[in-house]
């Protein structure tokens, strides 16, 4: 495992896919899934079954959904490495997502992919 850091979160969203999407093009993976720091609530099993659908399914882009609503993480094939540094602001790979037609979104069991803990009060809620 290895940690990059990434400098410029100030400037949004963007620079963490950046810098994590760098790392990946160091290693010539594959693909990558992209997972927020503020959705600890999305089980292991999530991310296994977003790698099963890459791996048999042979889609590009991929998001974890719950009751058909798109959550995170997501995956993306190589392929849209290039596109994703480029992307900036406070986004993240949602327009690229939505952008691909073979995008699809993922069904899970797992309400985690739509939680995100975002003030004080959310992280009371889980316990």
């Amino acid at each position: 495992m290895e940690i990059r850091v990434n400098d410029n979160y100030e400037k949004g969203q963007s620079t963490s896919v950046r810098t994590g999407i760098e790392a990946m093009c160091e290693h010539e993976a594959d693909a990558a899934v992209i997972a927020l720091g503020d959705m600890p609530c999305i089980a292991s099993s999530t991310v296994d079954r977003l790698i099963t659908a890459y791996v048999t399914e042979n889609r590009p882009a991929l998001a974890a959904a719950y009751r058909g609503q798109r959550g995170n993480p997501v995956l993306f094939d190589a392929q849209f490495f290039d596109a994703l540094v480029d992307v900036t602001g406070d986004v993240g790979g949602r327009r690229l997502l939505l952008s691909v037609d073979d995008g699809a979104a993922v069904e899970t069991a797992d309400p985690g992919v739509l939680r995100d803990i975002d003030r004080p009060s959310d992280l009371r809620d889980l316990e």
